[in-house]
């Protein structure tokens, strides 16, 4: 079933527009630059970001479907990306596990993260956006990273073919393994 759930709006006019123009400036916004800001206006001076408005409505049970790998599952509830572009590898699926304490007065679950394959709970970001990556046609993705976020886009850039470039700080060496190209930085240590 294919039906648009999603479309572009512009933050400042609050409006979603399916037509993926600013009514304000009365001009185009390509696709991609949602992912950044709409041109500067009069009325506010400097570019205003664009945001994703889900037409929640028209998403029914029957449109989310077990049978798409990982996260693509939740498909209409996720950025506008082409089946051919999307990279899975199987994420998403993590399971609830009770814990085992006062049960009687708490009812606790614990998601356990590490069924994700690269043992993070960032899998699921880096599925979308190294897919966005993939849909929007660029050569390669980056990340800032000190441990899992790094290892997680390494990993979907892998599988996605795409070359992936990790910006850490120096002291983060072990990360350097699983990067395609691991940039080194002084940059600002605080923690």
């Amino acid at each position: 079933m294919a039906f648009v759930t999603h479309w572009v709006k512009c933050a400042a006019v609050g409006t979603p527009d399916r037509s993926r123009t600013c009514r304000e400036r009365s001009a185009s916004i390509a696709f991609c630059r949602f992912m950044a800001a709409r041109p500067a206006t009069a009325k506010h001076g400097k570019p205003v970001p664009l945001e994703v408005a889900y037409a929640l409505p028209e998403i029914s049970a029957s449109s989310i479907r077990d049978s798409l790998p990982g996260l693509w599952k939740w498909a209409p509830l996720l950025p506008a990306i082409r089946e051919k572009s999307r990279v899975s590898l199987r994420e998403g699926r993590a399971p609830l596990l009770p814990l085992h304490c006062d049960r009687d007065r708490l009812n606790l679950l614990l998601k356990n993260e590490t069924a994700n394959p690269t043992w993070s709970w960032k899998d699921r970001a880096n599925c979308v956006s190294v897919s966005m990556a993939v849909e929007f046609g660029f050569p390669a993705t980056t990340a800032i990273s000190t441990g899992n976020p790094g290892c997680a886009a390494a990993a979907y850039s892998d599988a996605a073919g795409q070359n992936c470039v990790i910006f850490c700080h120096t002291e983060r060496a072990g990360l350097a393994a699983r990067a395609y190209d691991f940039v080194r930085s002084q940059g600002d240590s605080r923690r």
